[in-house]
């Protein structure tokens, strides 16, 4: 709500540190904002709303160098803002000593955290570049590096959302799961996904953002998500859907969406399952023993789906293992 009040006024958002605090305190309220804005990047970027930050002389705040110099020179000191993060990473270098190995090898291990909390993977590999350059680094040395970090990372979340969805996960929030991992991620992660049956999904709300995604990815699983959320008219579902998209950035892999594609098919066979027997019981007490037995059928035929669909996740496991 916030961000949409302030893009009714202006598209820029300028942060203004005085030089006393343009080190590290700058340096880490930099990198606090900017998850903030990885959590809202979809929000930021449909209202077209640019996030800058410029260093006020020694000893001023902002209504002392307005006092002191005017509004007009205080408006040309914000022309010369930076965008947030090259603002961020010059913060960092300033902070080491370049001229010595280790300085320069501390830099560099700063940047690539900083860089490895950023939402979007083209922006992580624009401003590799950047890096790179500034401190006179090879490109490929520092991608591979950045590319390892995000890889551990993936694994510790990964493996820590599938032991806590293998002990307890309402259905409600492994449908919001799903549809997260559909949002945020991409390619064979996203497709795993997106192959489930929209009847698997309970609440009616999630059902209809799983509807959304599928008909706005058909054919595109590459596509950004973020555009979708114009086309939202109900209320409730854009901010269902606002919830899920501003979510700080995790990296996932293709083993997470796998779980969670089989733990919603089978818990809506296991639902199917449950509702049949007190029908059948009803249809015996109403005399009509010919429909029970159908019923009866019915419940076998799903159990029997039930015991392929386990096996099926058995040996996929086992795949992915072997990979």
């Amino acid at each position: 709500d916030q961000i949409r009040l302030i893009a009714r006024f202006t598209n820029n958002i300028v942060l203004v540190f005085d030089s006393d605090t343009a080190g590290e305190k700058a340096t880490e309220r930099g990198i606090d904002l900017l998850k903030e804005y990885n959590g809202n990047i979809a929000l930021f970027n449909h209202h077209n709303i640019n996030l800058s930050a410029v260093v006020l002389p020694s000893g001023m705040d902002p209504a002392d160098y307005m006092l002191s110099h005017g509004k007009e020179e205080f408006s040309k000191l914000l022309e010369q803002a930076r965008p947030l993060i090259d603002f961020t990473i010059d913060s960092i270098i300033s902070r080491f000593d370049l001229t010595s190995a280790q300085g320069k090898l501390a830099a560099i291990d700063r940047i690539l955290e900083f860089l490895s909390t950023l939402s979007s993977r083209i922006v992580q590999e624009e401003y590799i570049k950047v890096v790179a350059e500034k401190l006179s680094v090879e490109e490929e040395r520092l991608m591979r590096e950045l590319i390892e970090r995000n890889r551990r990372a993936r694994g510790r979340i990964s493996q820590g959302r599938v032991e806590q969805k293998k002990q307890f996960f309402p259905y409600d929030r492994l449908e919001r799961e799903a549809l997260r991992l559909i949002i945020h991620d991409v390619g064979e992660a996203r497709k795993i996904l997106l192959n489930l049956e929209e009847d698997v999904f309970q609440s009616g709300p999630n059902k209809d953002i799983f509807r959304l995604l599928k008909d706005g990815l058909k054919g595109s699983e590459e596509a950004d998500v973020s555009q979708l959320l114009s086309a939202i008219e109900r209320e409730e579902l854009r901010r269902l859907f606002s919830s899920l998209l501003f979510e700080e950035r995790e990296y996932e892999n293709e083993k997470t969406c796998q779980e969670v594609f089989y733990m919603l098919k089978e818990l809506d066979l296991k639902r199917q399952i449950s509702i049949l027997p007190r029908k059948m019981e009803k249809l015996s007490q109403q005399g009509d023993q010919e429909e029970a037995d159908r019923l009866f059928e019915e419940i076998l035929r799903l159990e029997g789906q039930r015991r392929a669909l386990q096996e099926e996740r058995i040996n996929q496991d086992h795949l992915m293992e072997g990979q």
